[in-house]
């Protein structure tokens, strides 16, 4: 029995459409895990999606763009727990823009430092960028991803 060791990366087939490993999954995936983590604290959450003319997404993609989201939720839920989270996946320029919104009253230094170390830390690796900014009506993280467009 002998074994083959790969010297030269794989790159990873993208789903198909129609798939049940596109984005249909990625976003039913993410609806249910940040739904499970605000219930039982007693937060609203919804997710929101538009991403028609974006190529199905690799398993690598799908994979961080989960962690991604729970990533946020669970800064948005660390401290001064808000009302509610909502997350909208969508088409962007270059790729999918992801974005977490909360009604959360924290500092903005501690949390700002907390959790934009840790999502860039996720999105660097996959060539995409990450902010958190303070706005009227809470926090608003957003992660650009690149990905394929089709059209």
């Amino acid at each position: 029995m002998s074994a083959t060791l790969a010297t030269e990366p794989r790159e990873e087939a993208p789903a198909r459409v129609g798939d049940e490993a596109g984005w249909e999954s990625v976003v039913e995936r993410v609806r249910t895990s940040v739904t499970t983590m605000c219930e039982p604290v007693g937060v609203t959450s919804s997710v929101r999606a538009e991403l028609r003319g974006l190529a199905p997404p690799t398993s690598r993609m799908r994979q961080q763009v989960l962690k991604i989201a729970e990533e946020a939720a669970h800064h948005a839920l660390r401290d001064t727990p808000p009302q509610t989270i909502t997350i909208t996946l969508r088409r962007g320029d270059g790729g999918l823009l992801l974005e977490v919104l909360d009604d959360g009253s924290e500092g903005e230094g501690v949390r700002s430092k907390r959790a934009l170390a840790a999502l860039r830390g996720r999105v660097a690796p996959l060539g995409g960028s990450a902010e958190l900014r303070r706005d009227d009506a809470g926090w608003v993280m957003r992660v650009r991803l690149p990905c394929e467009q089709l059209n």
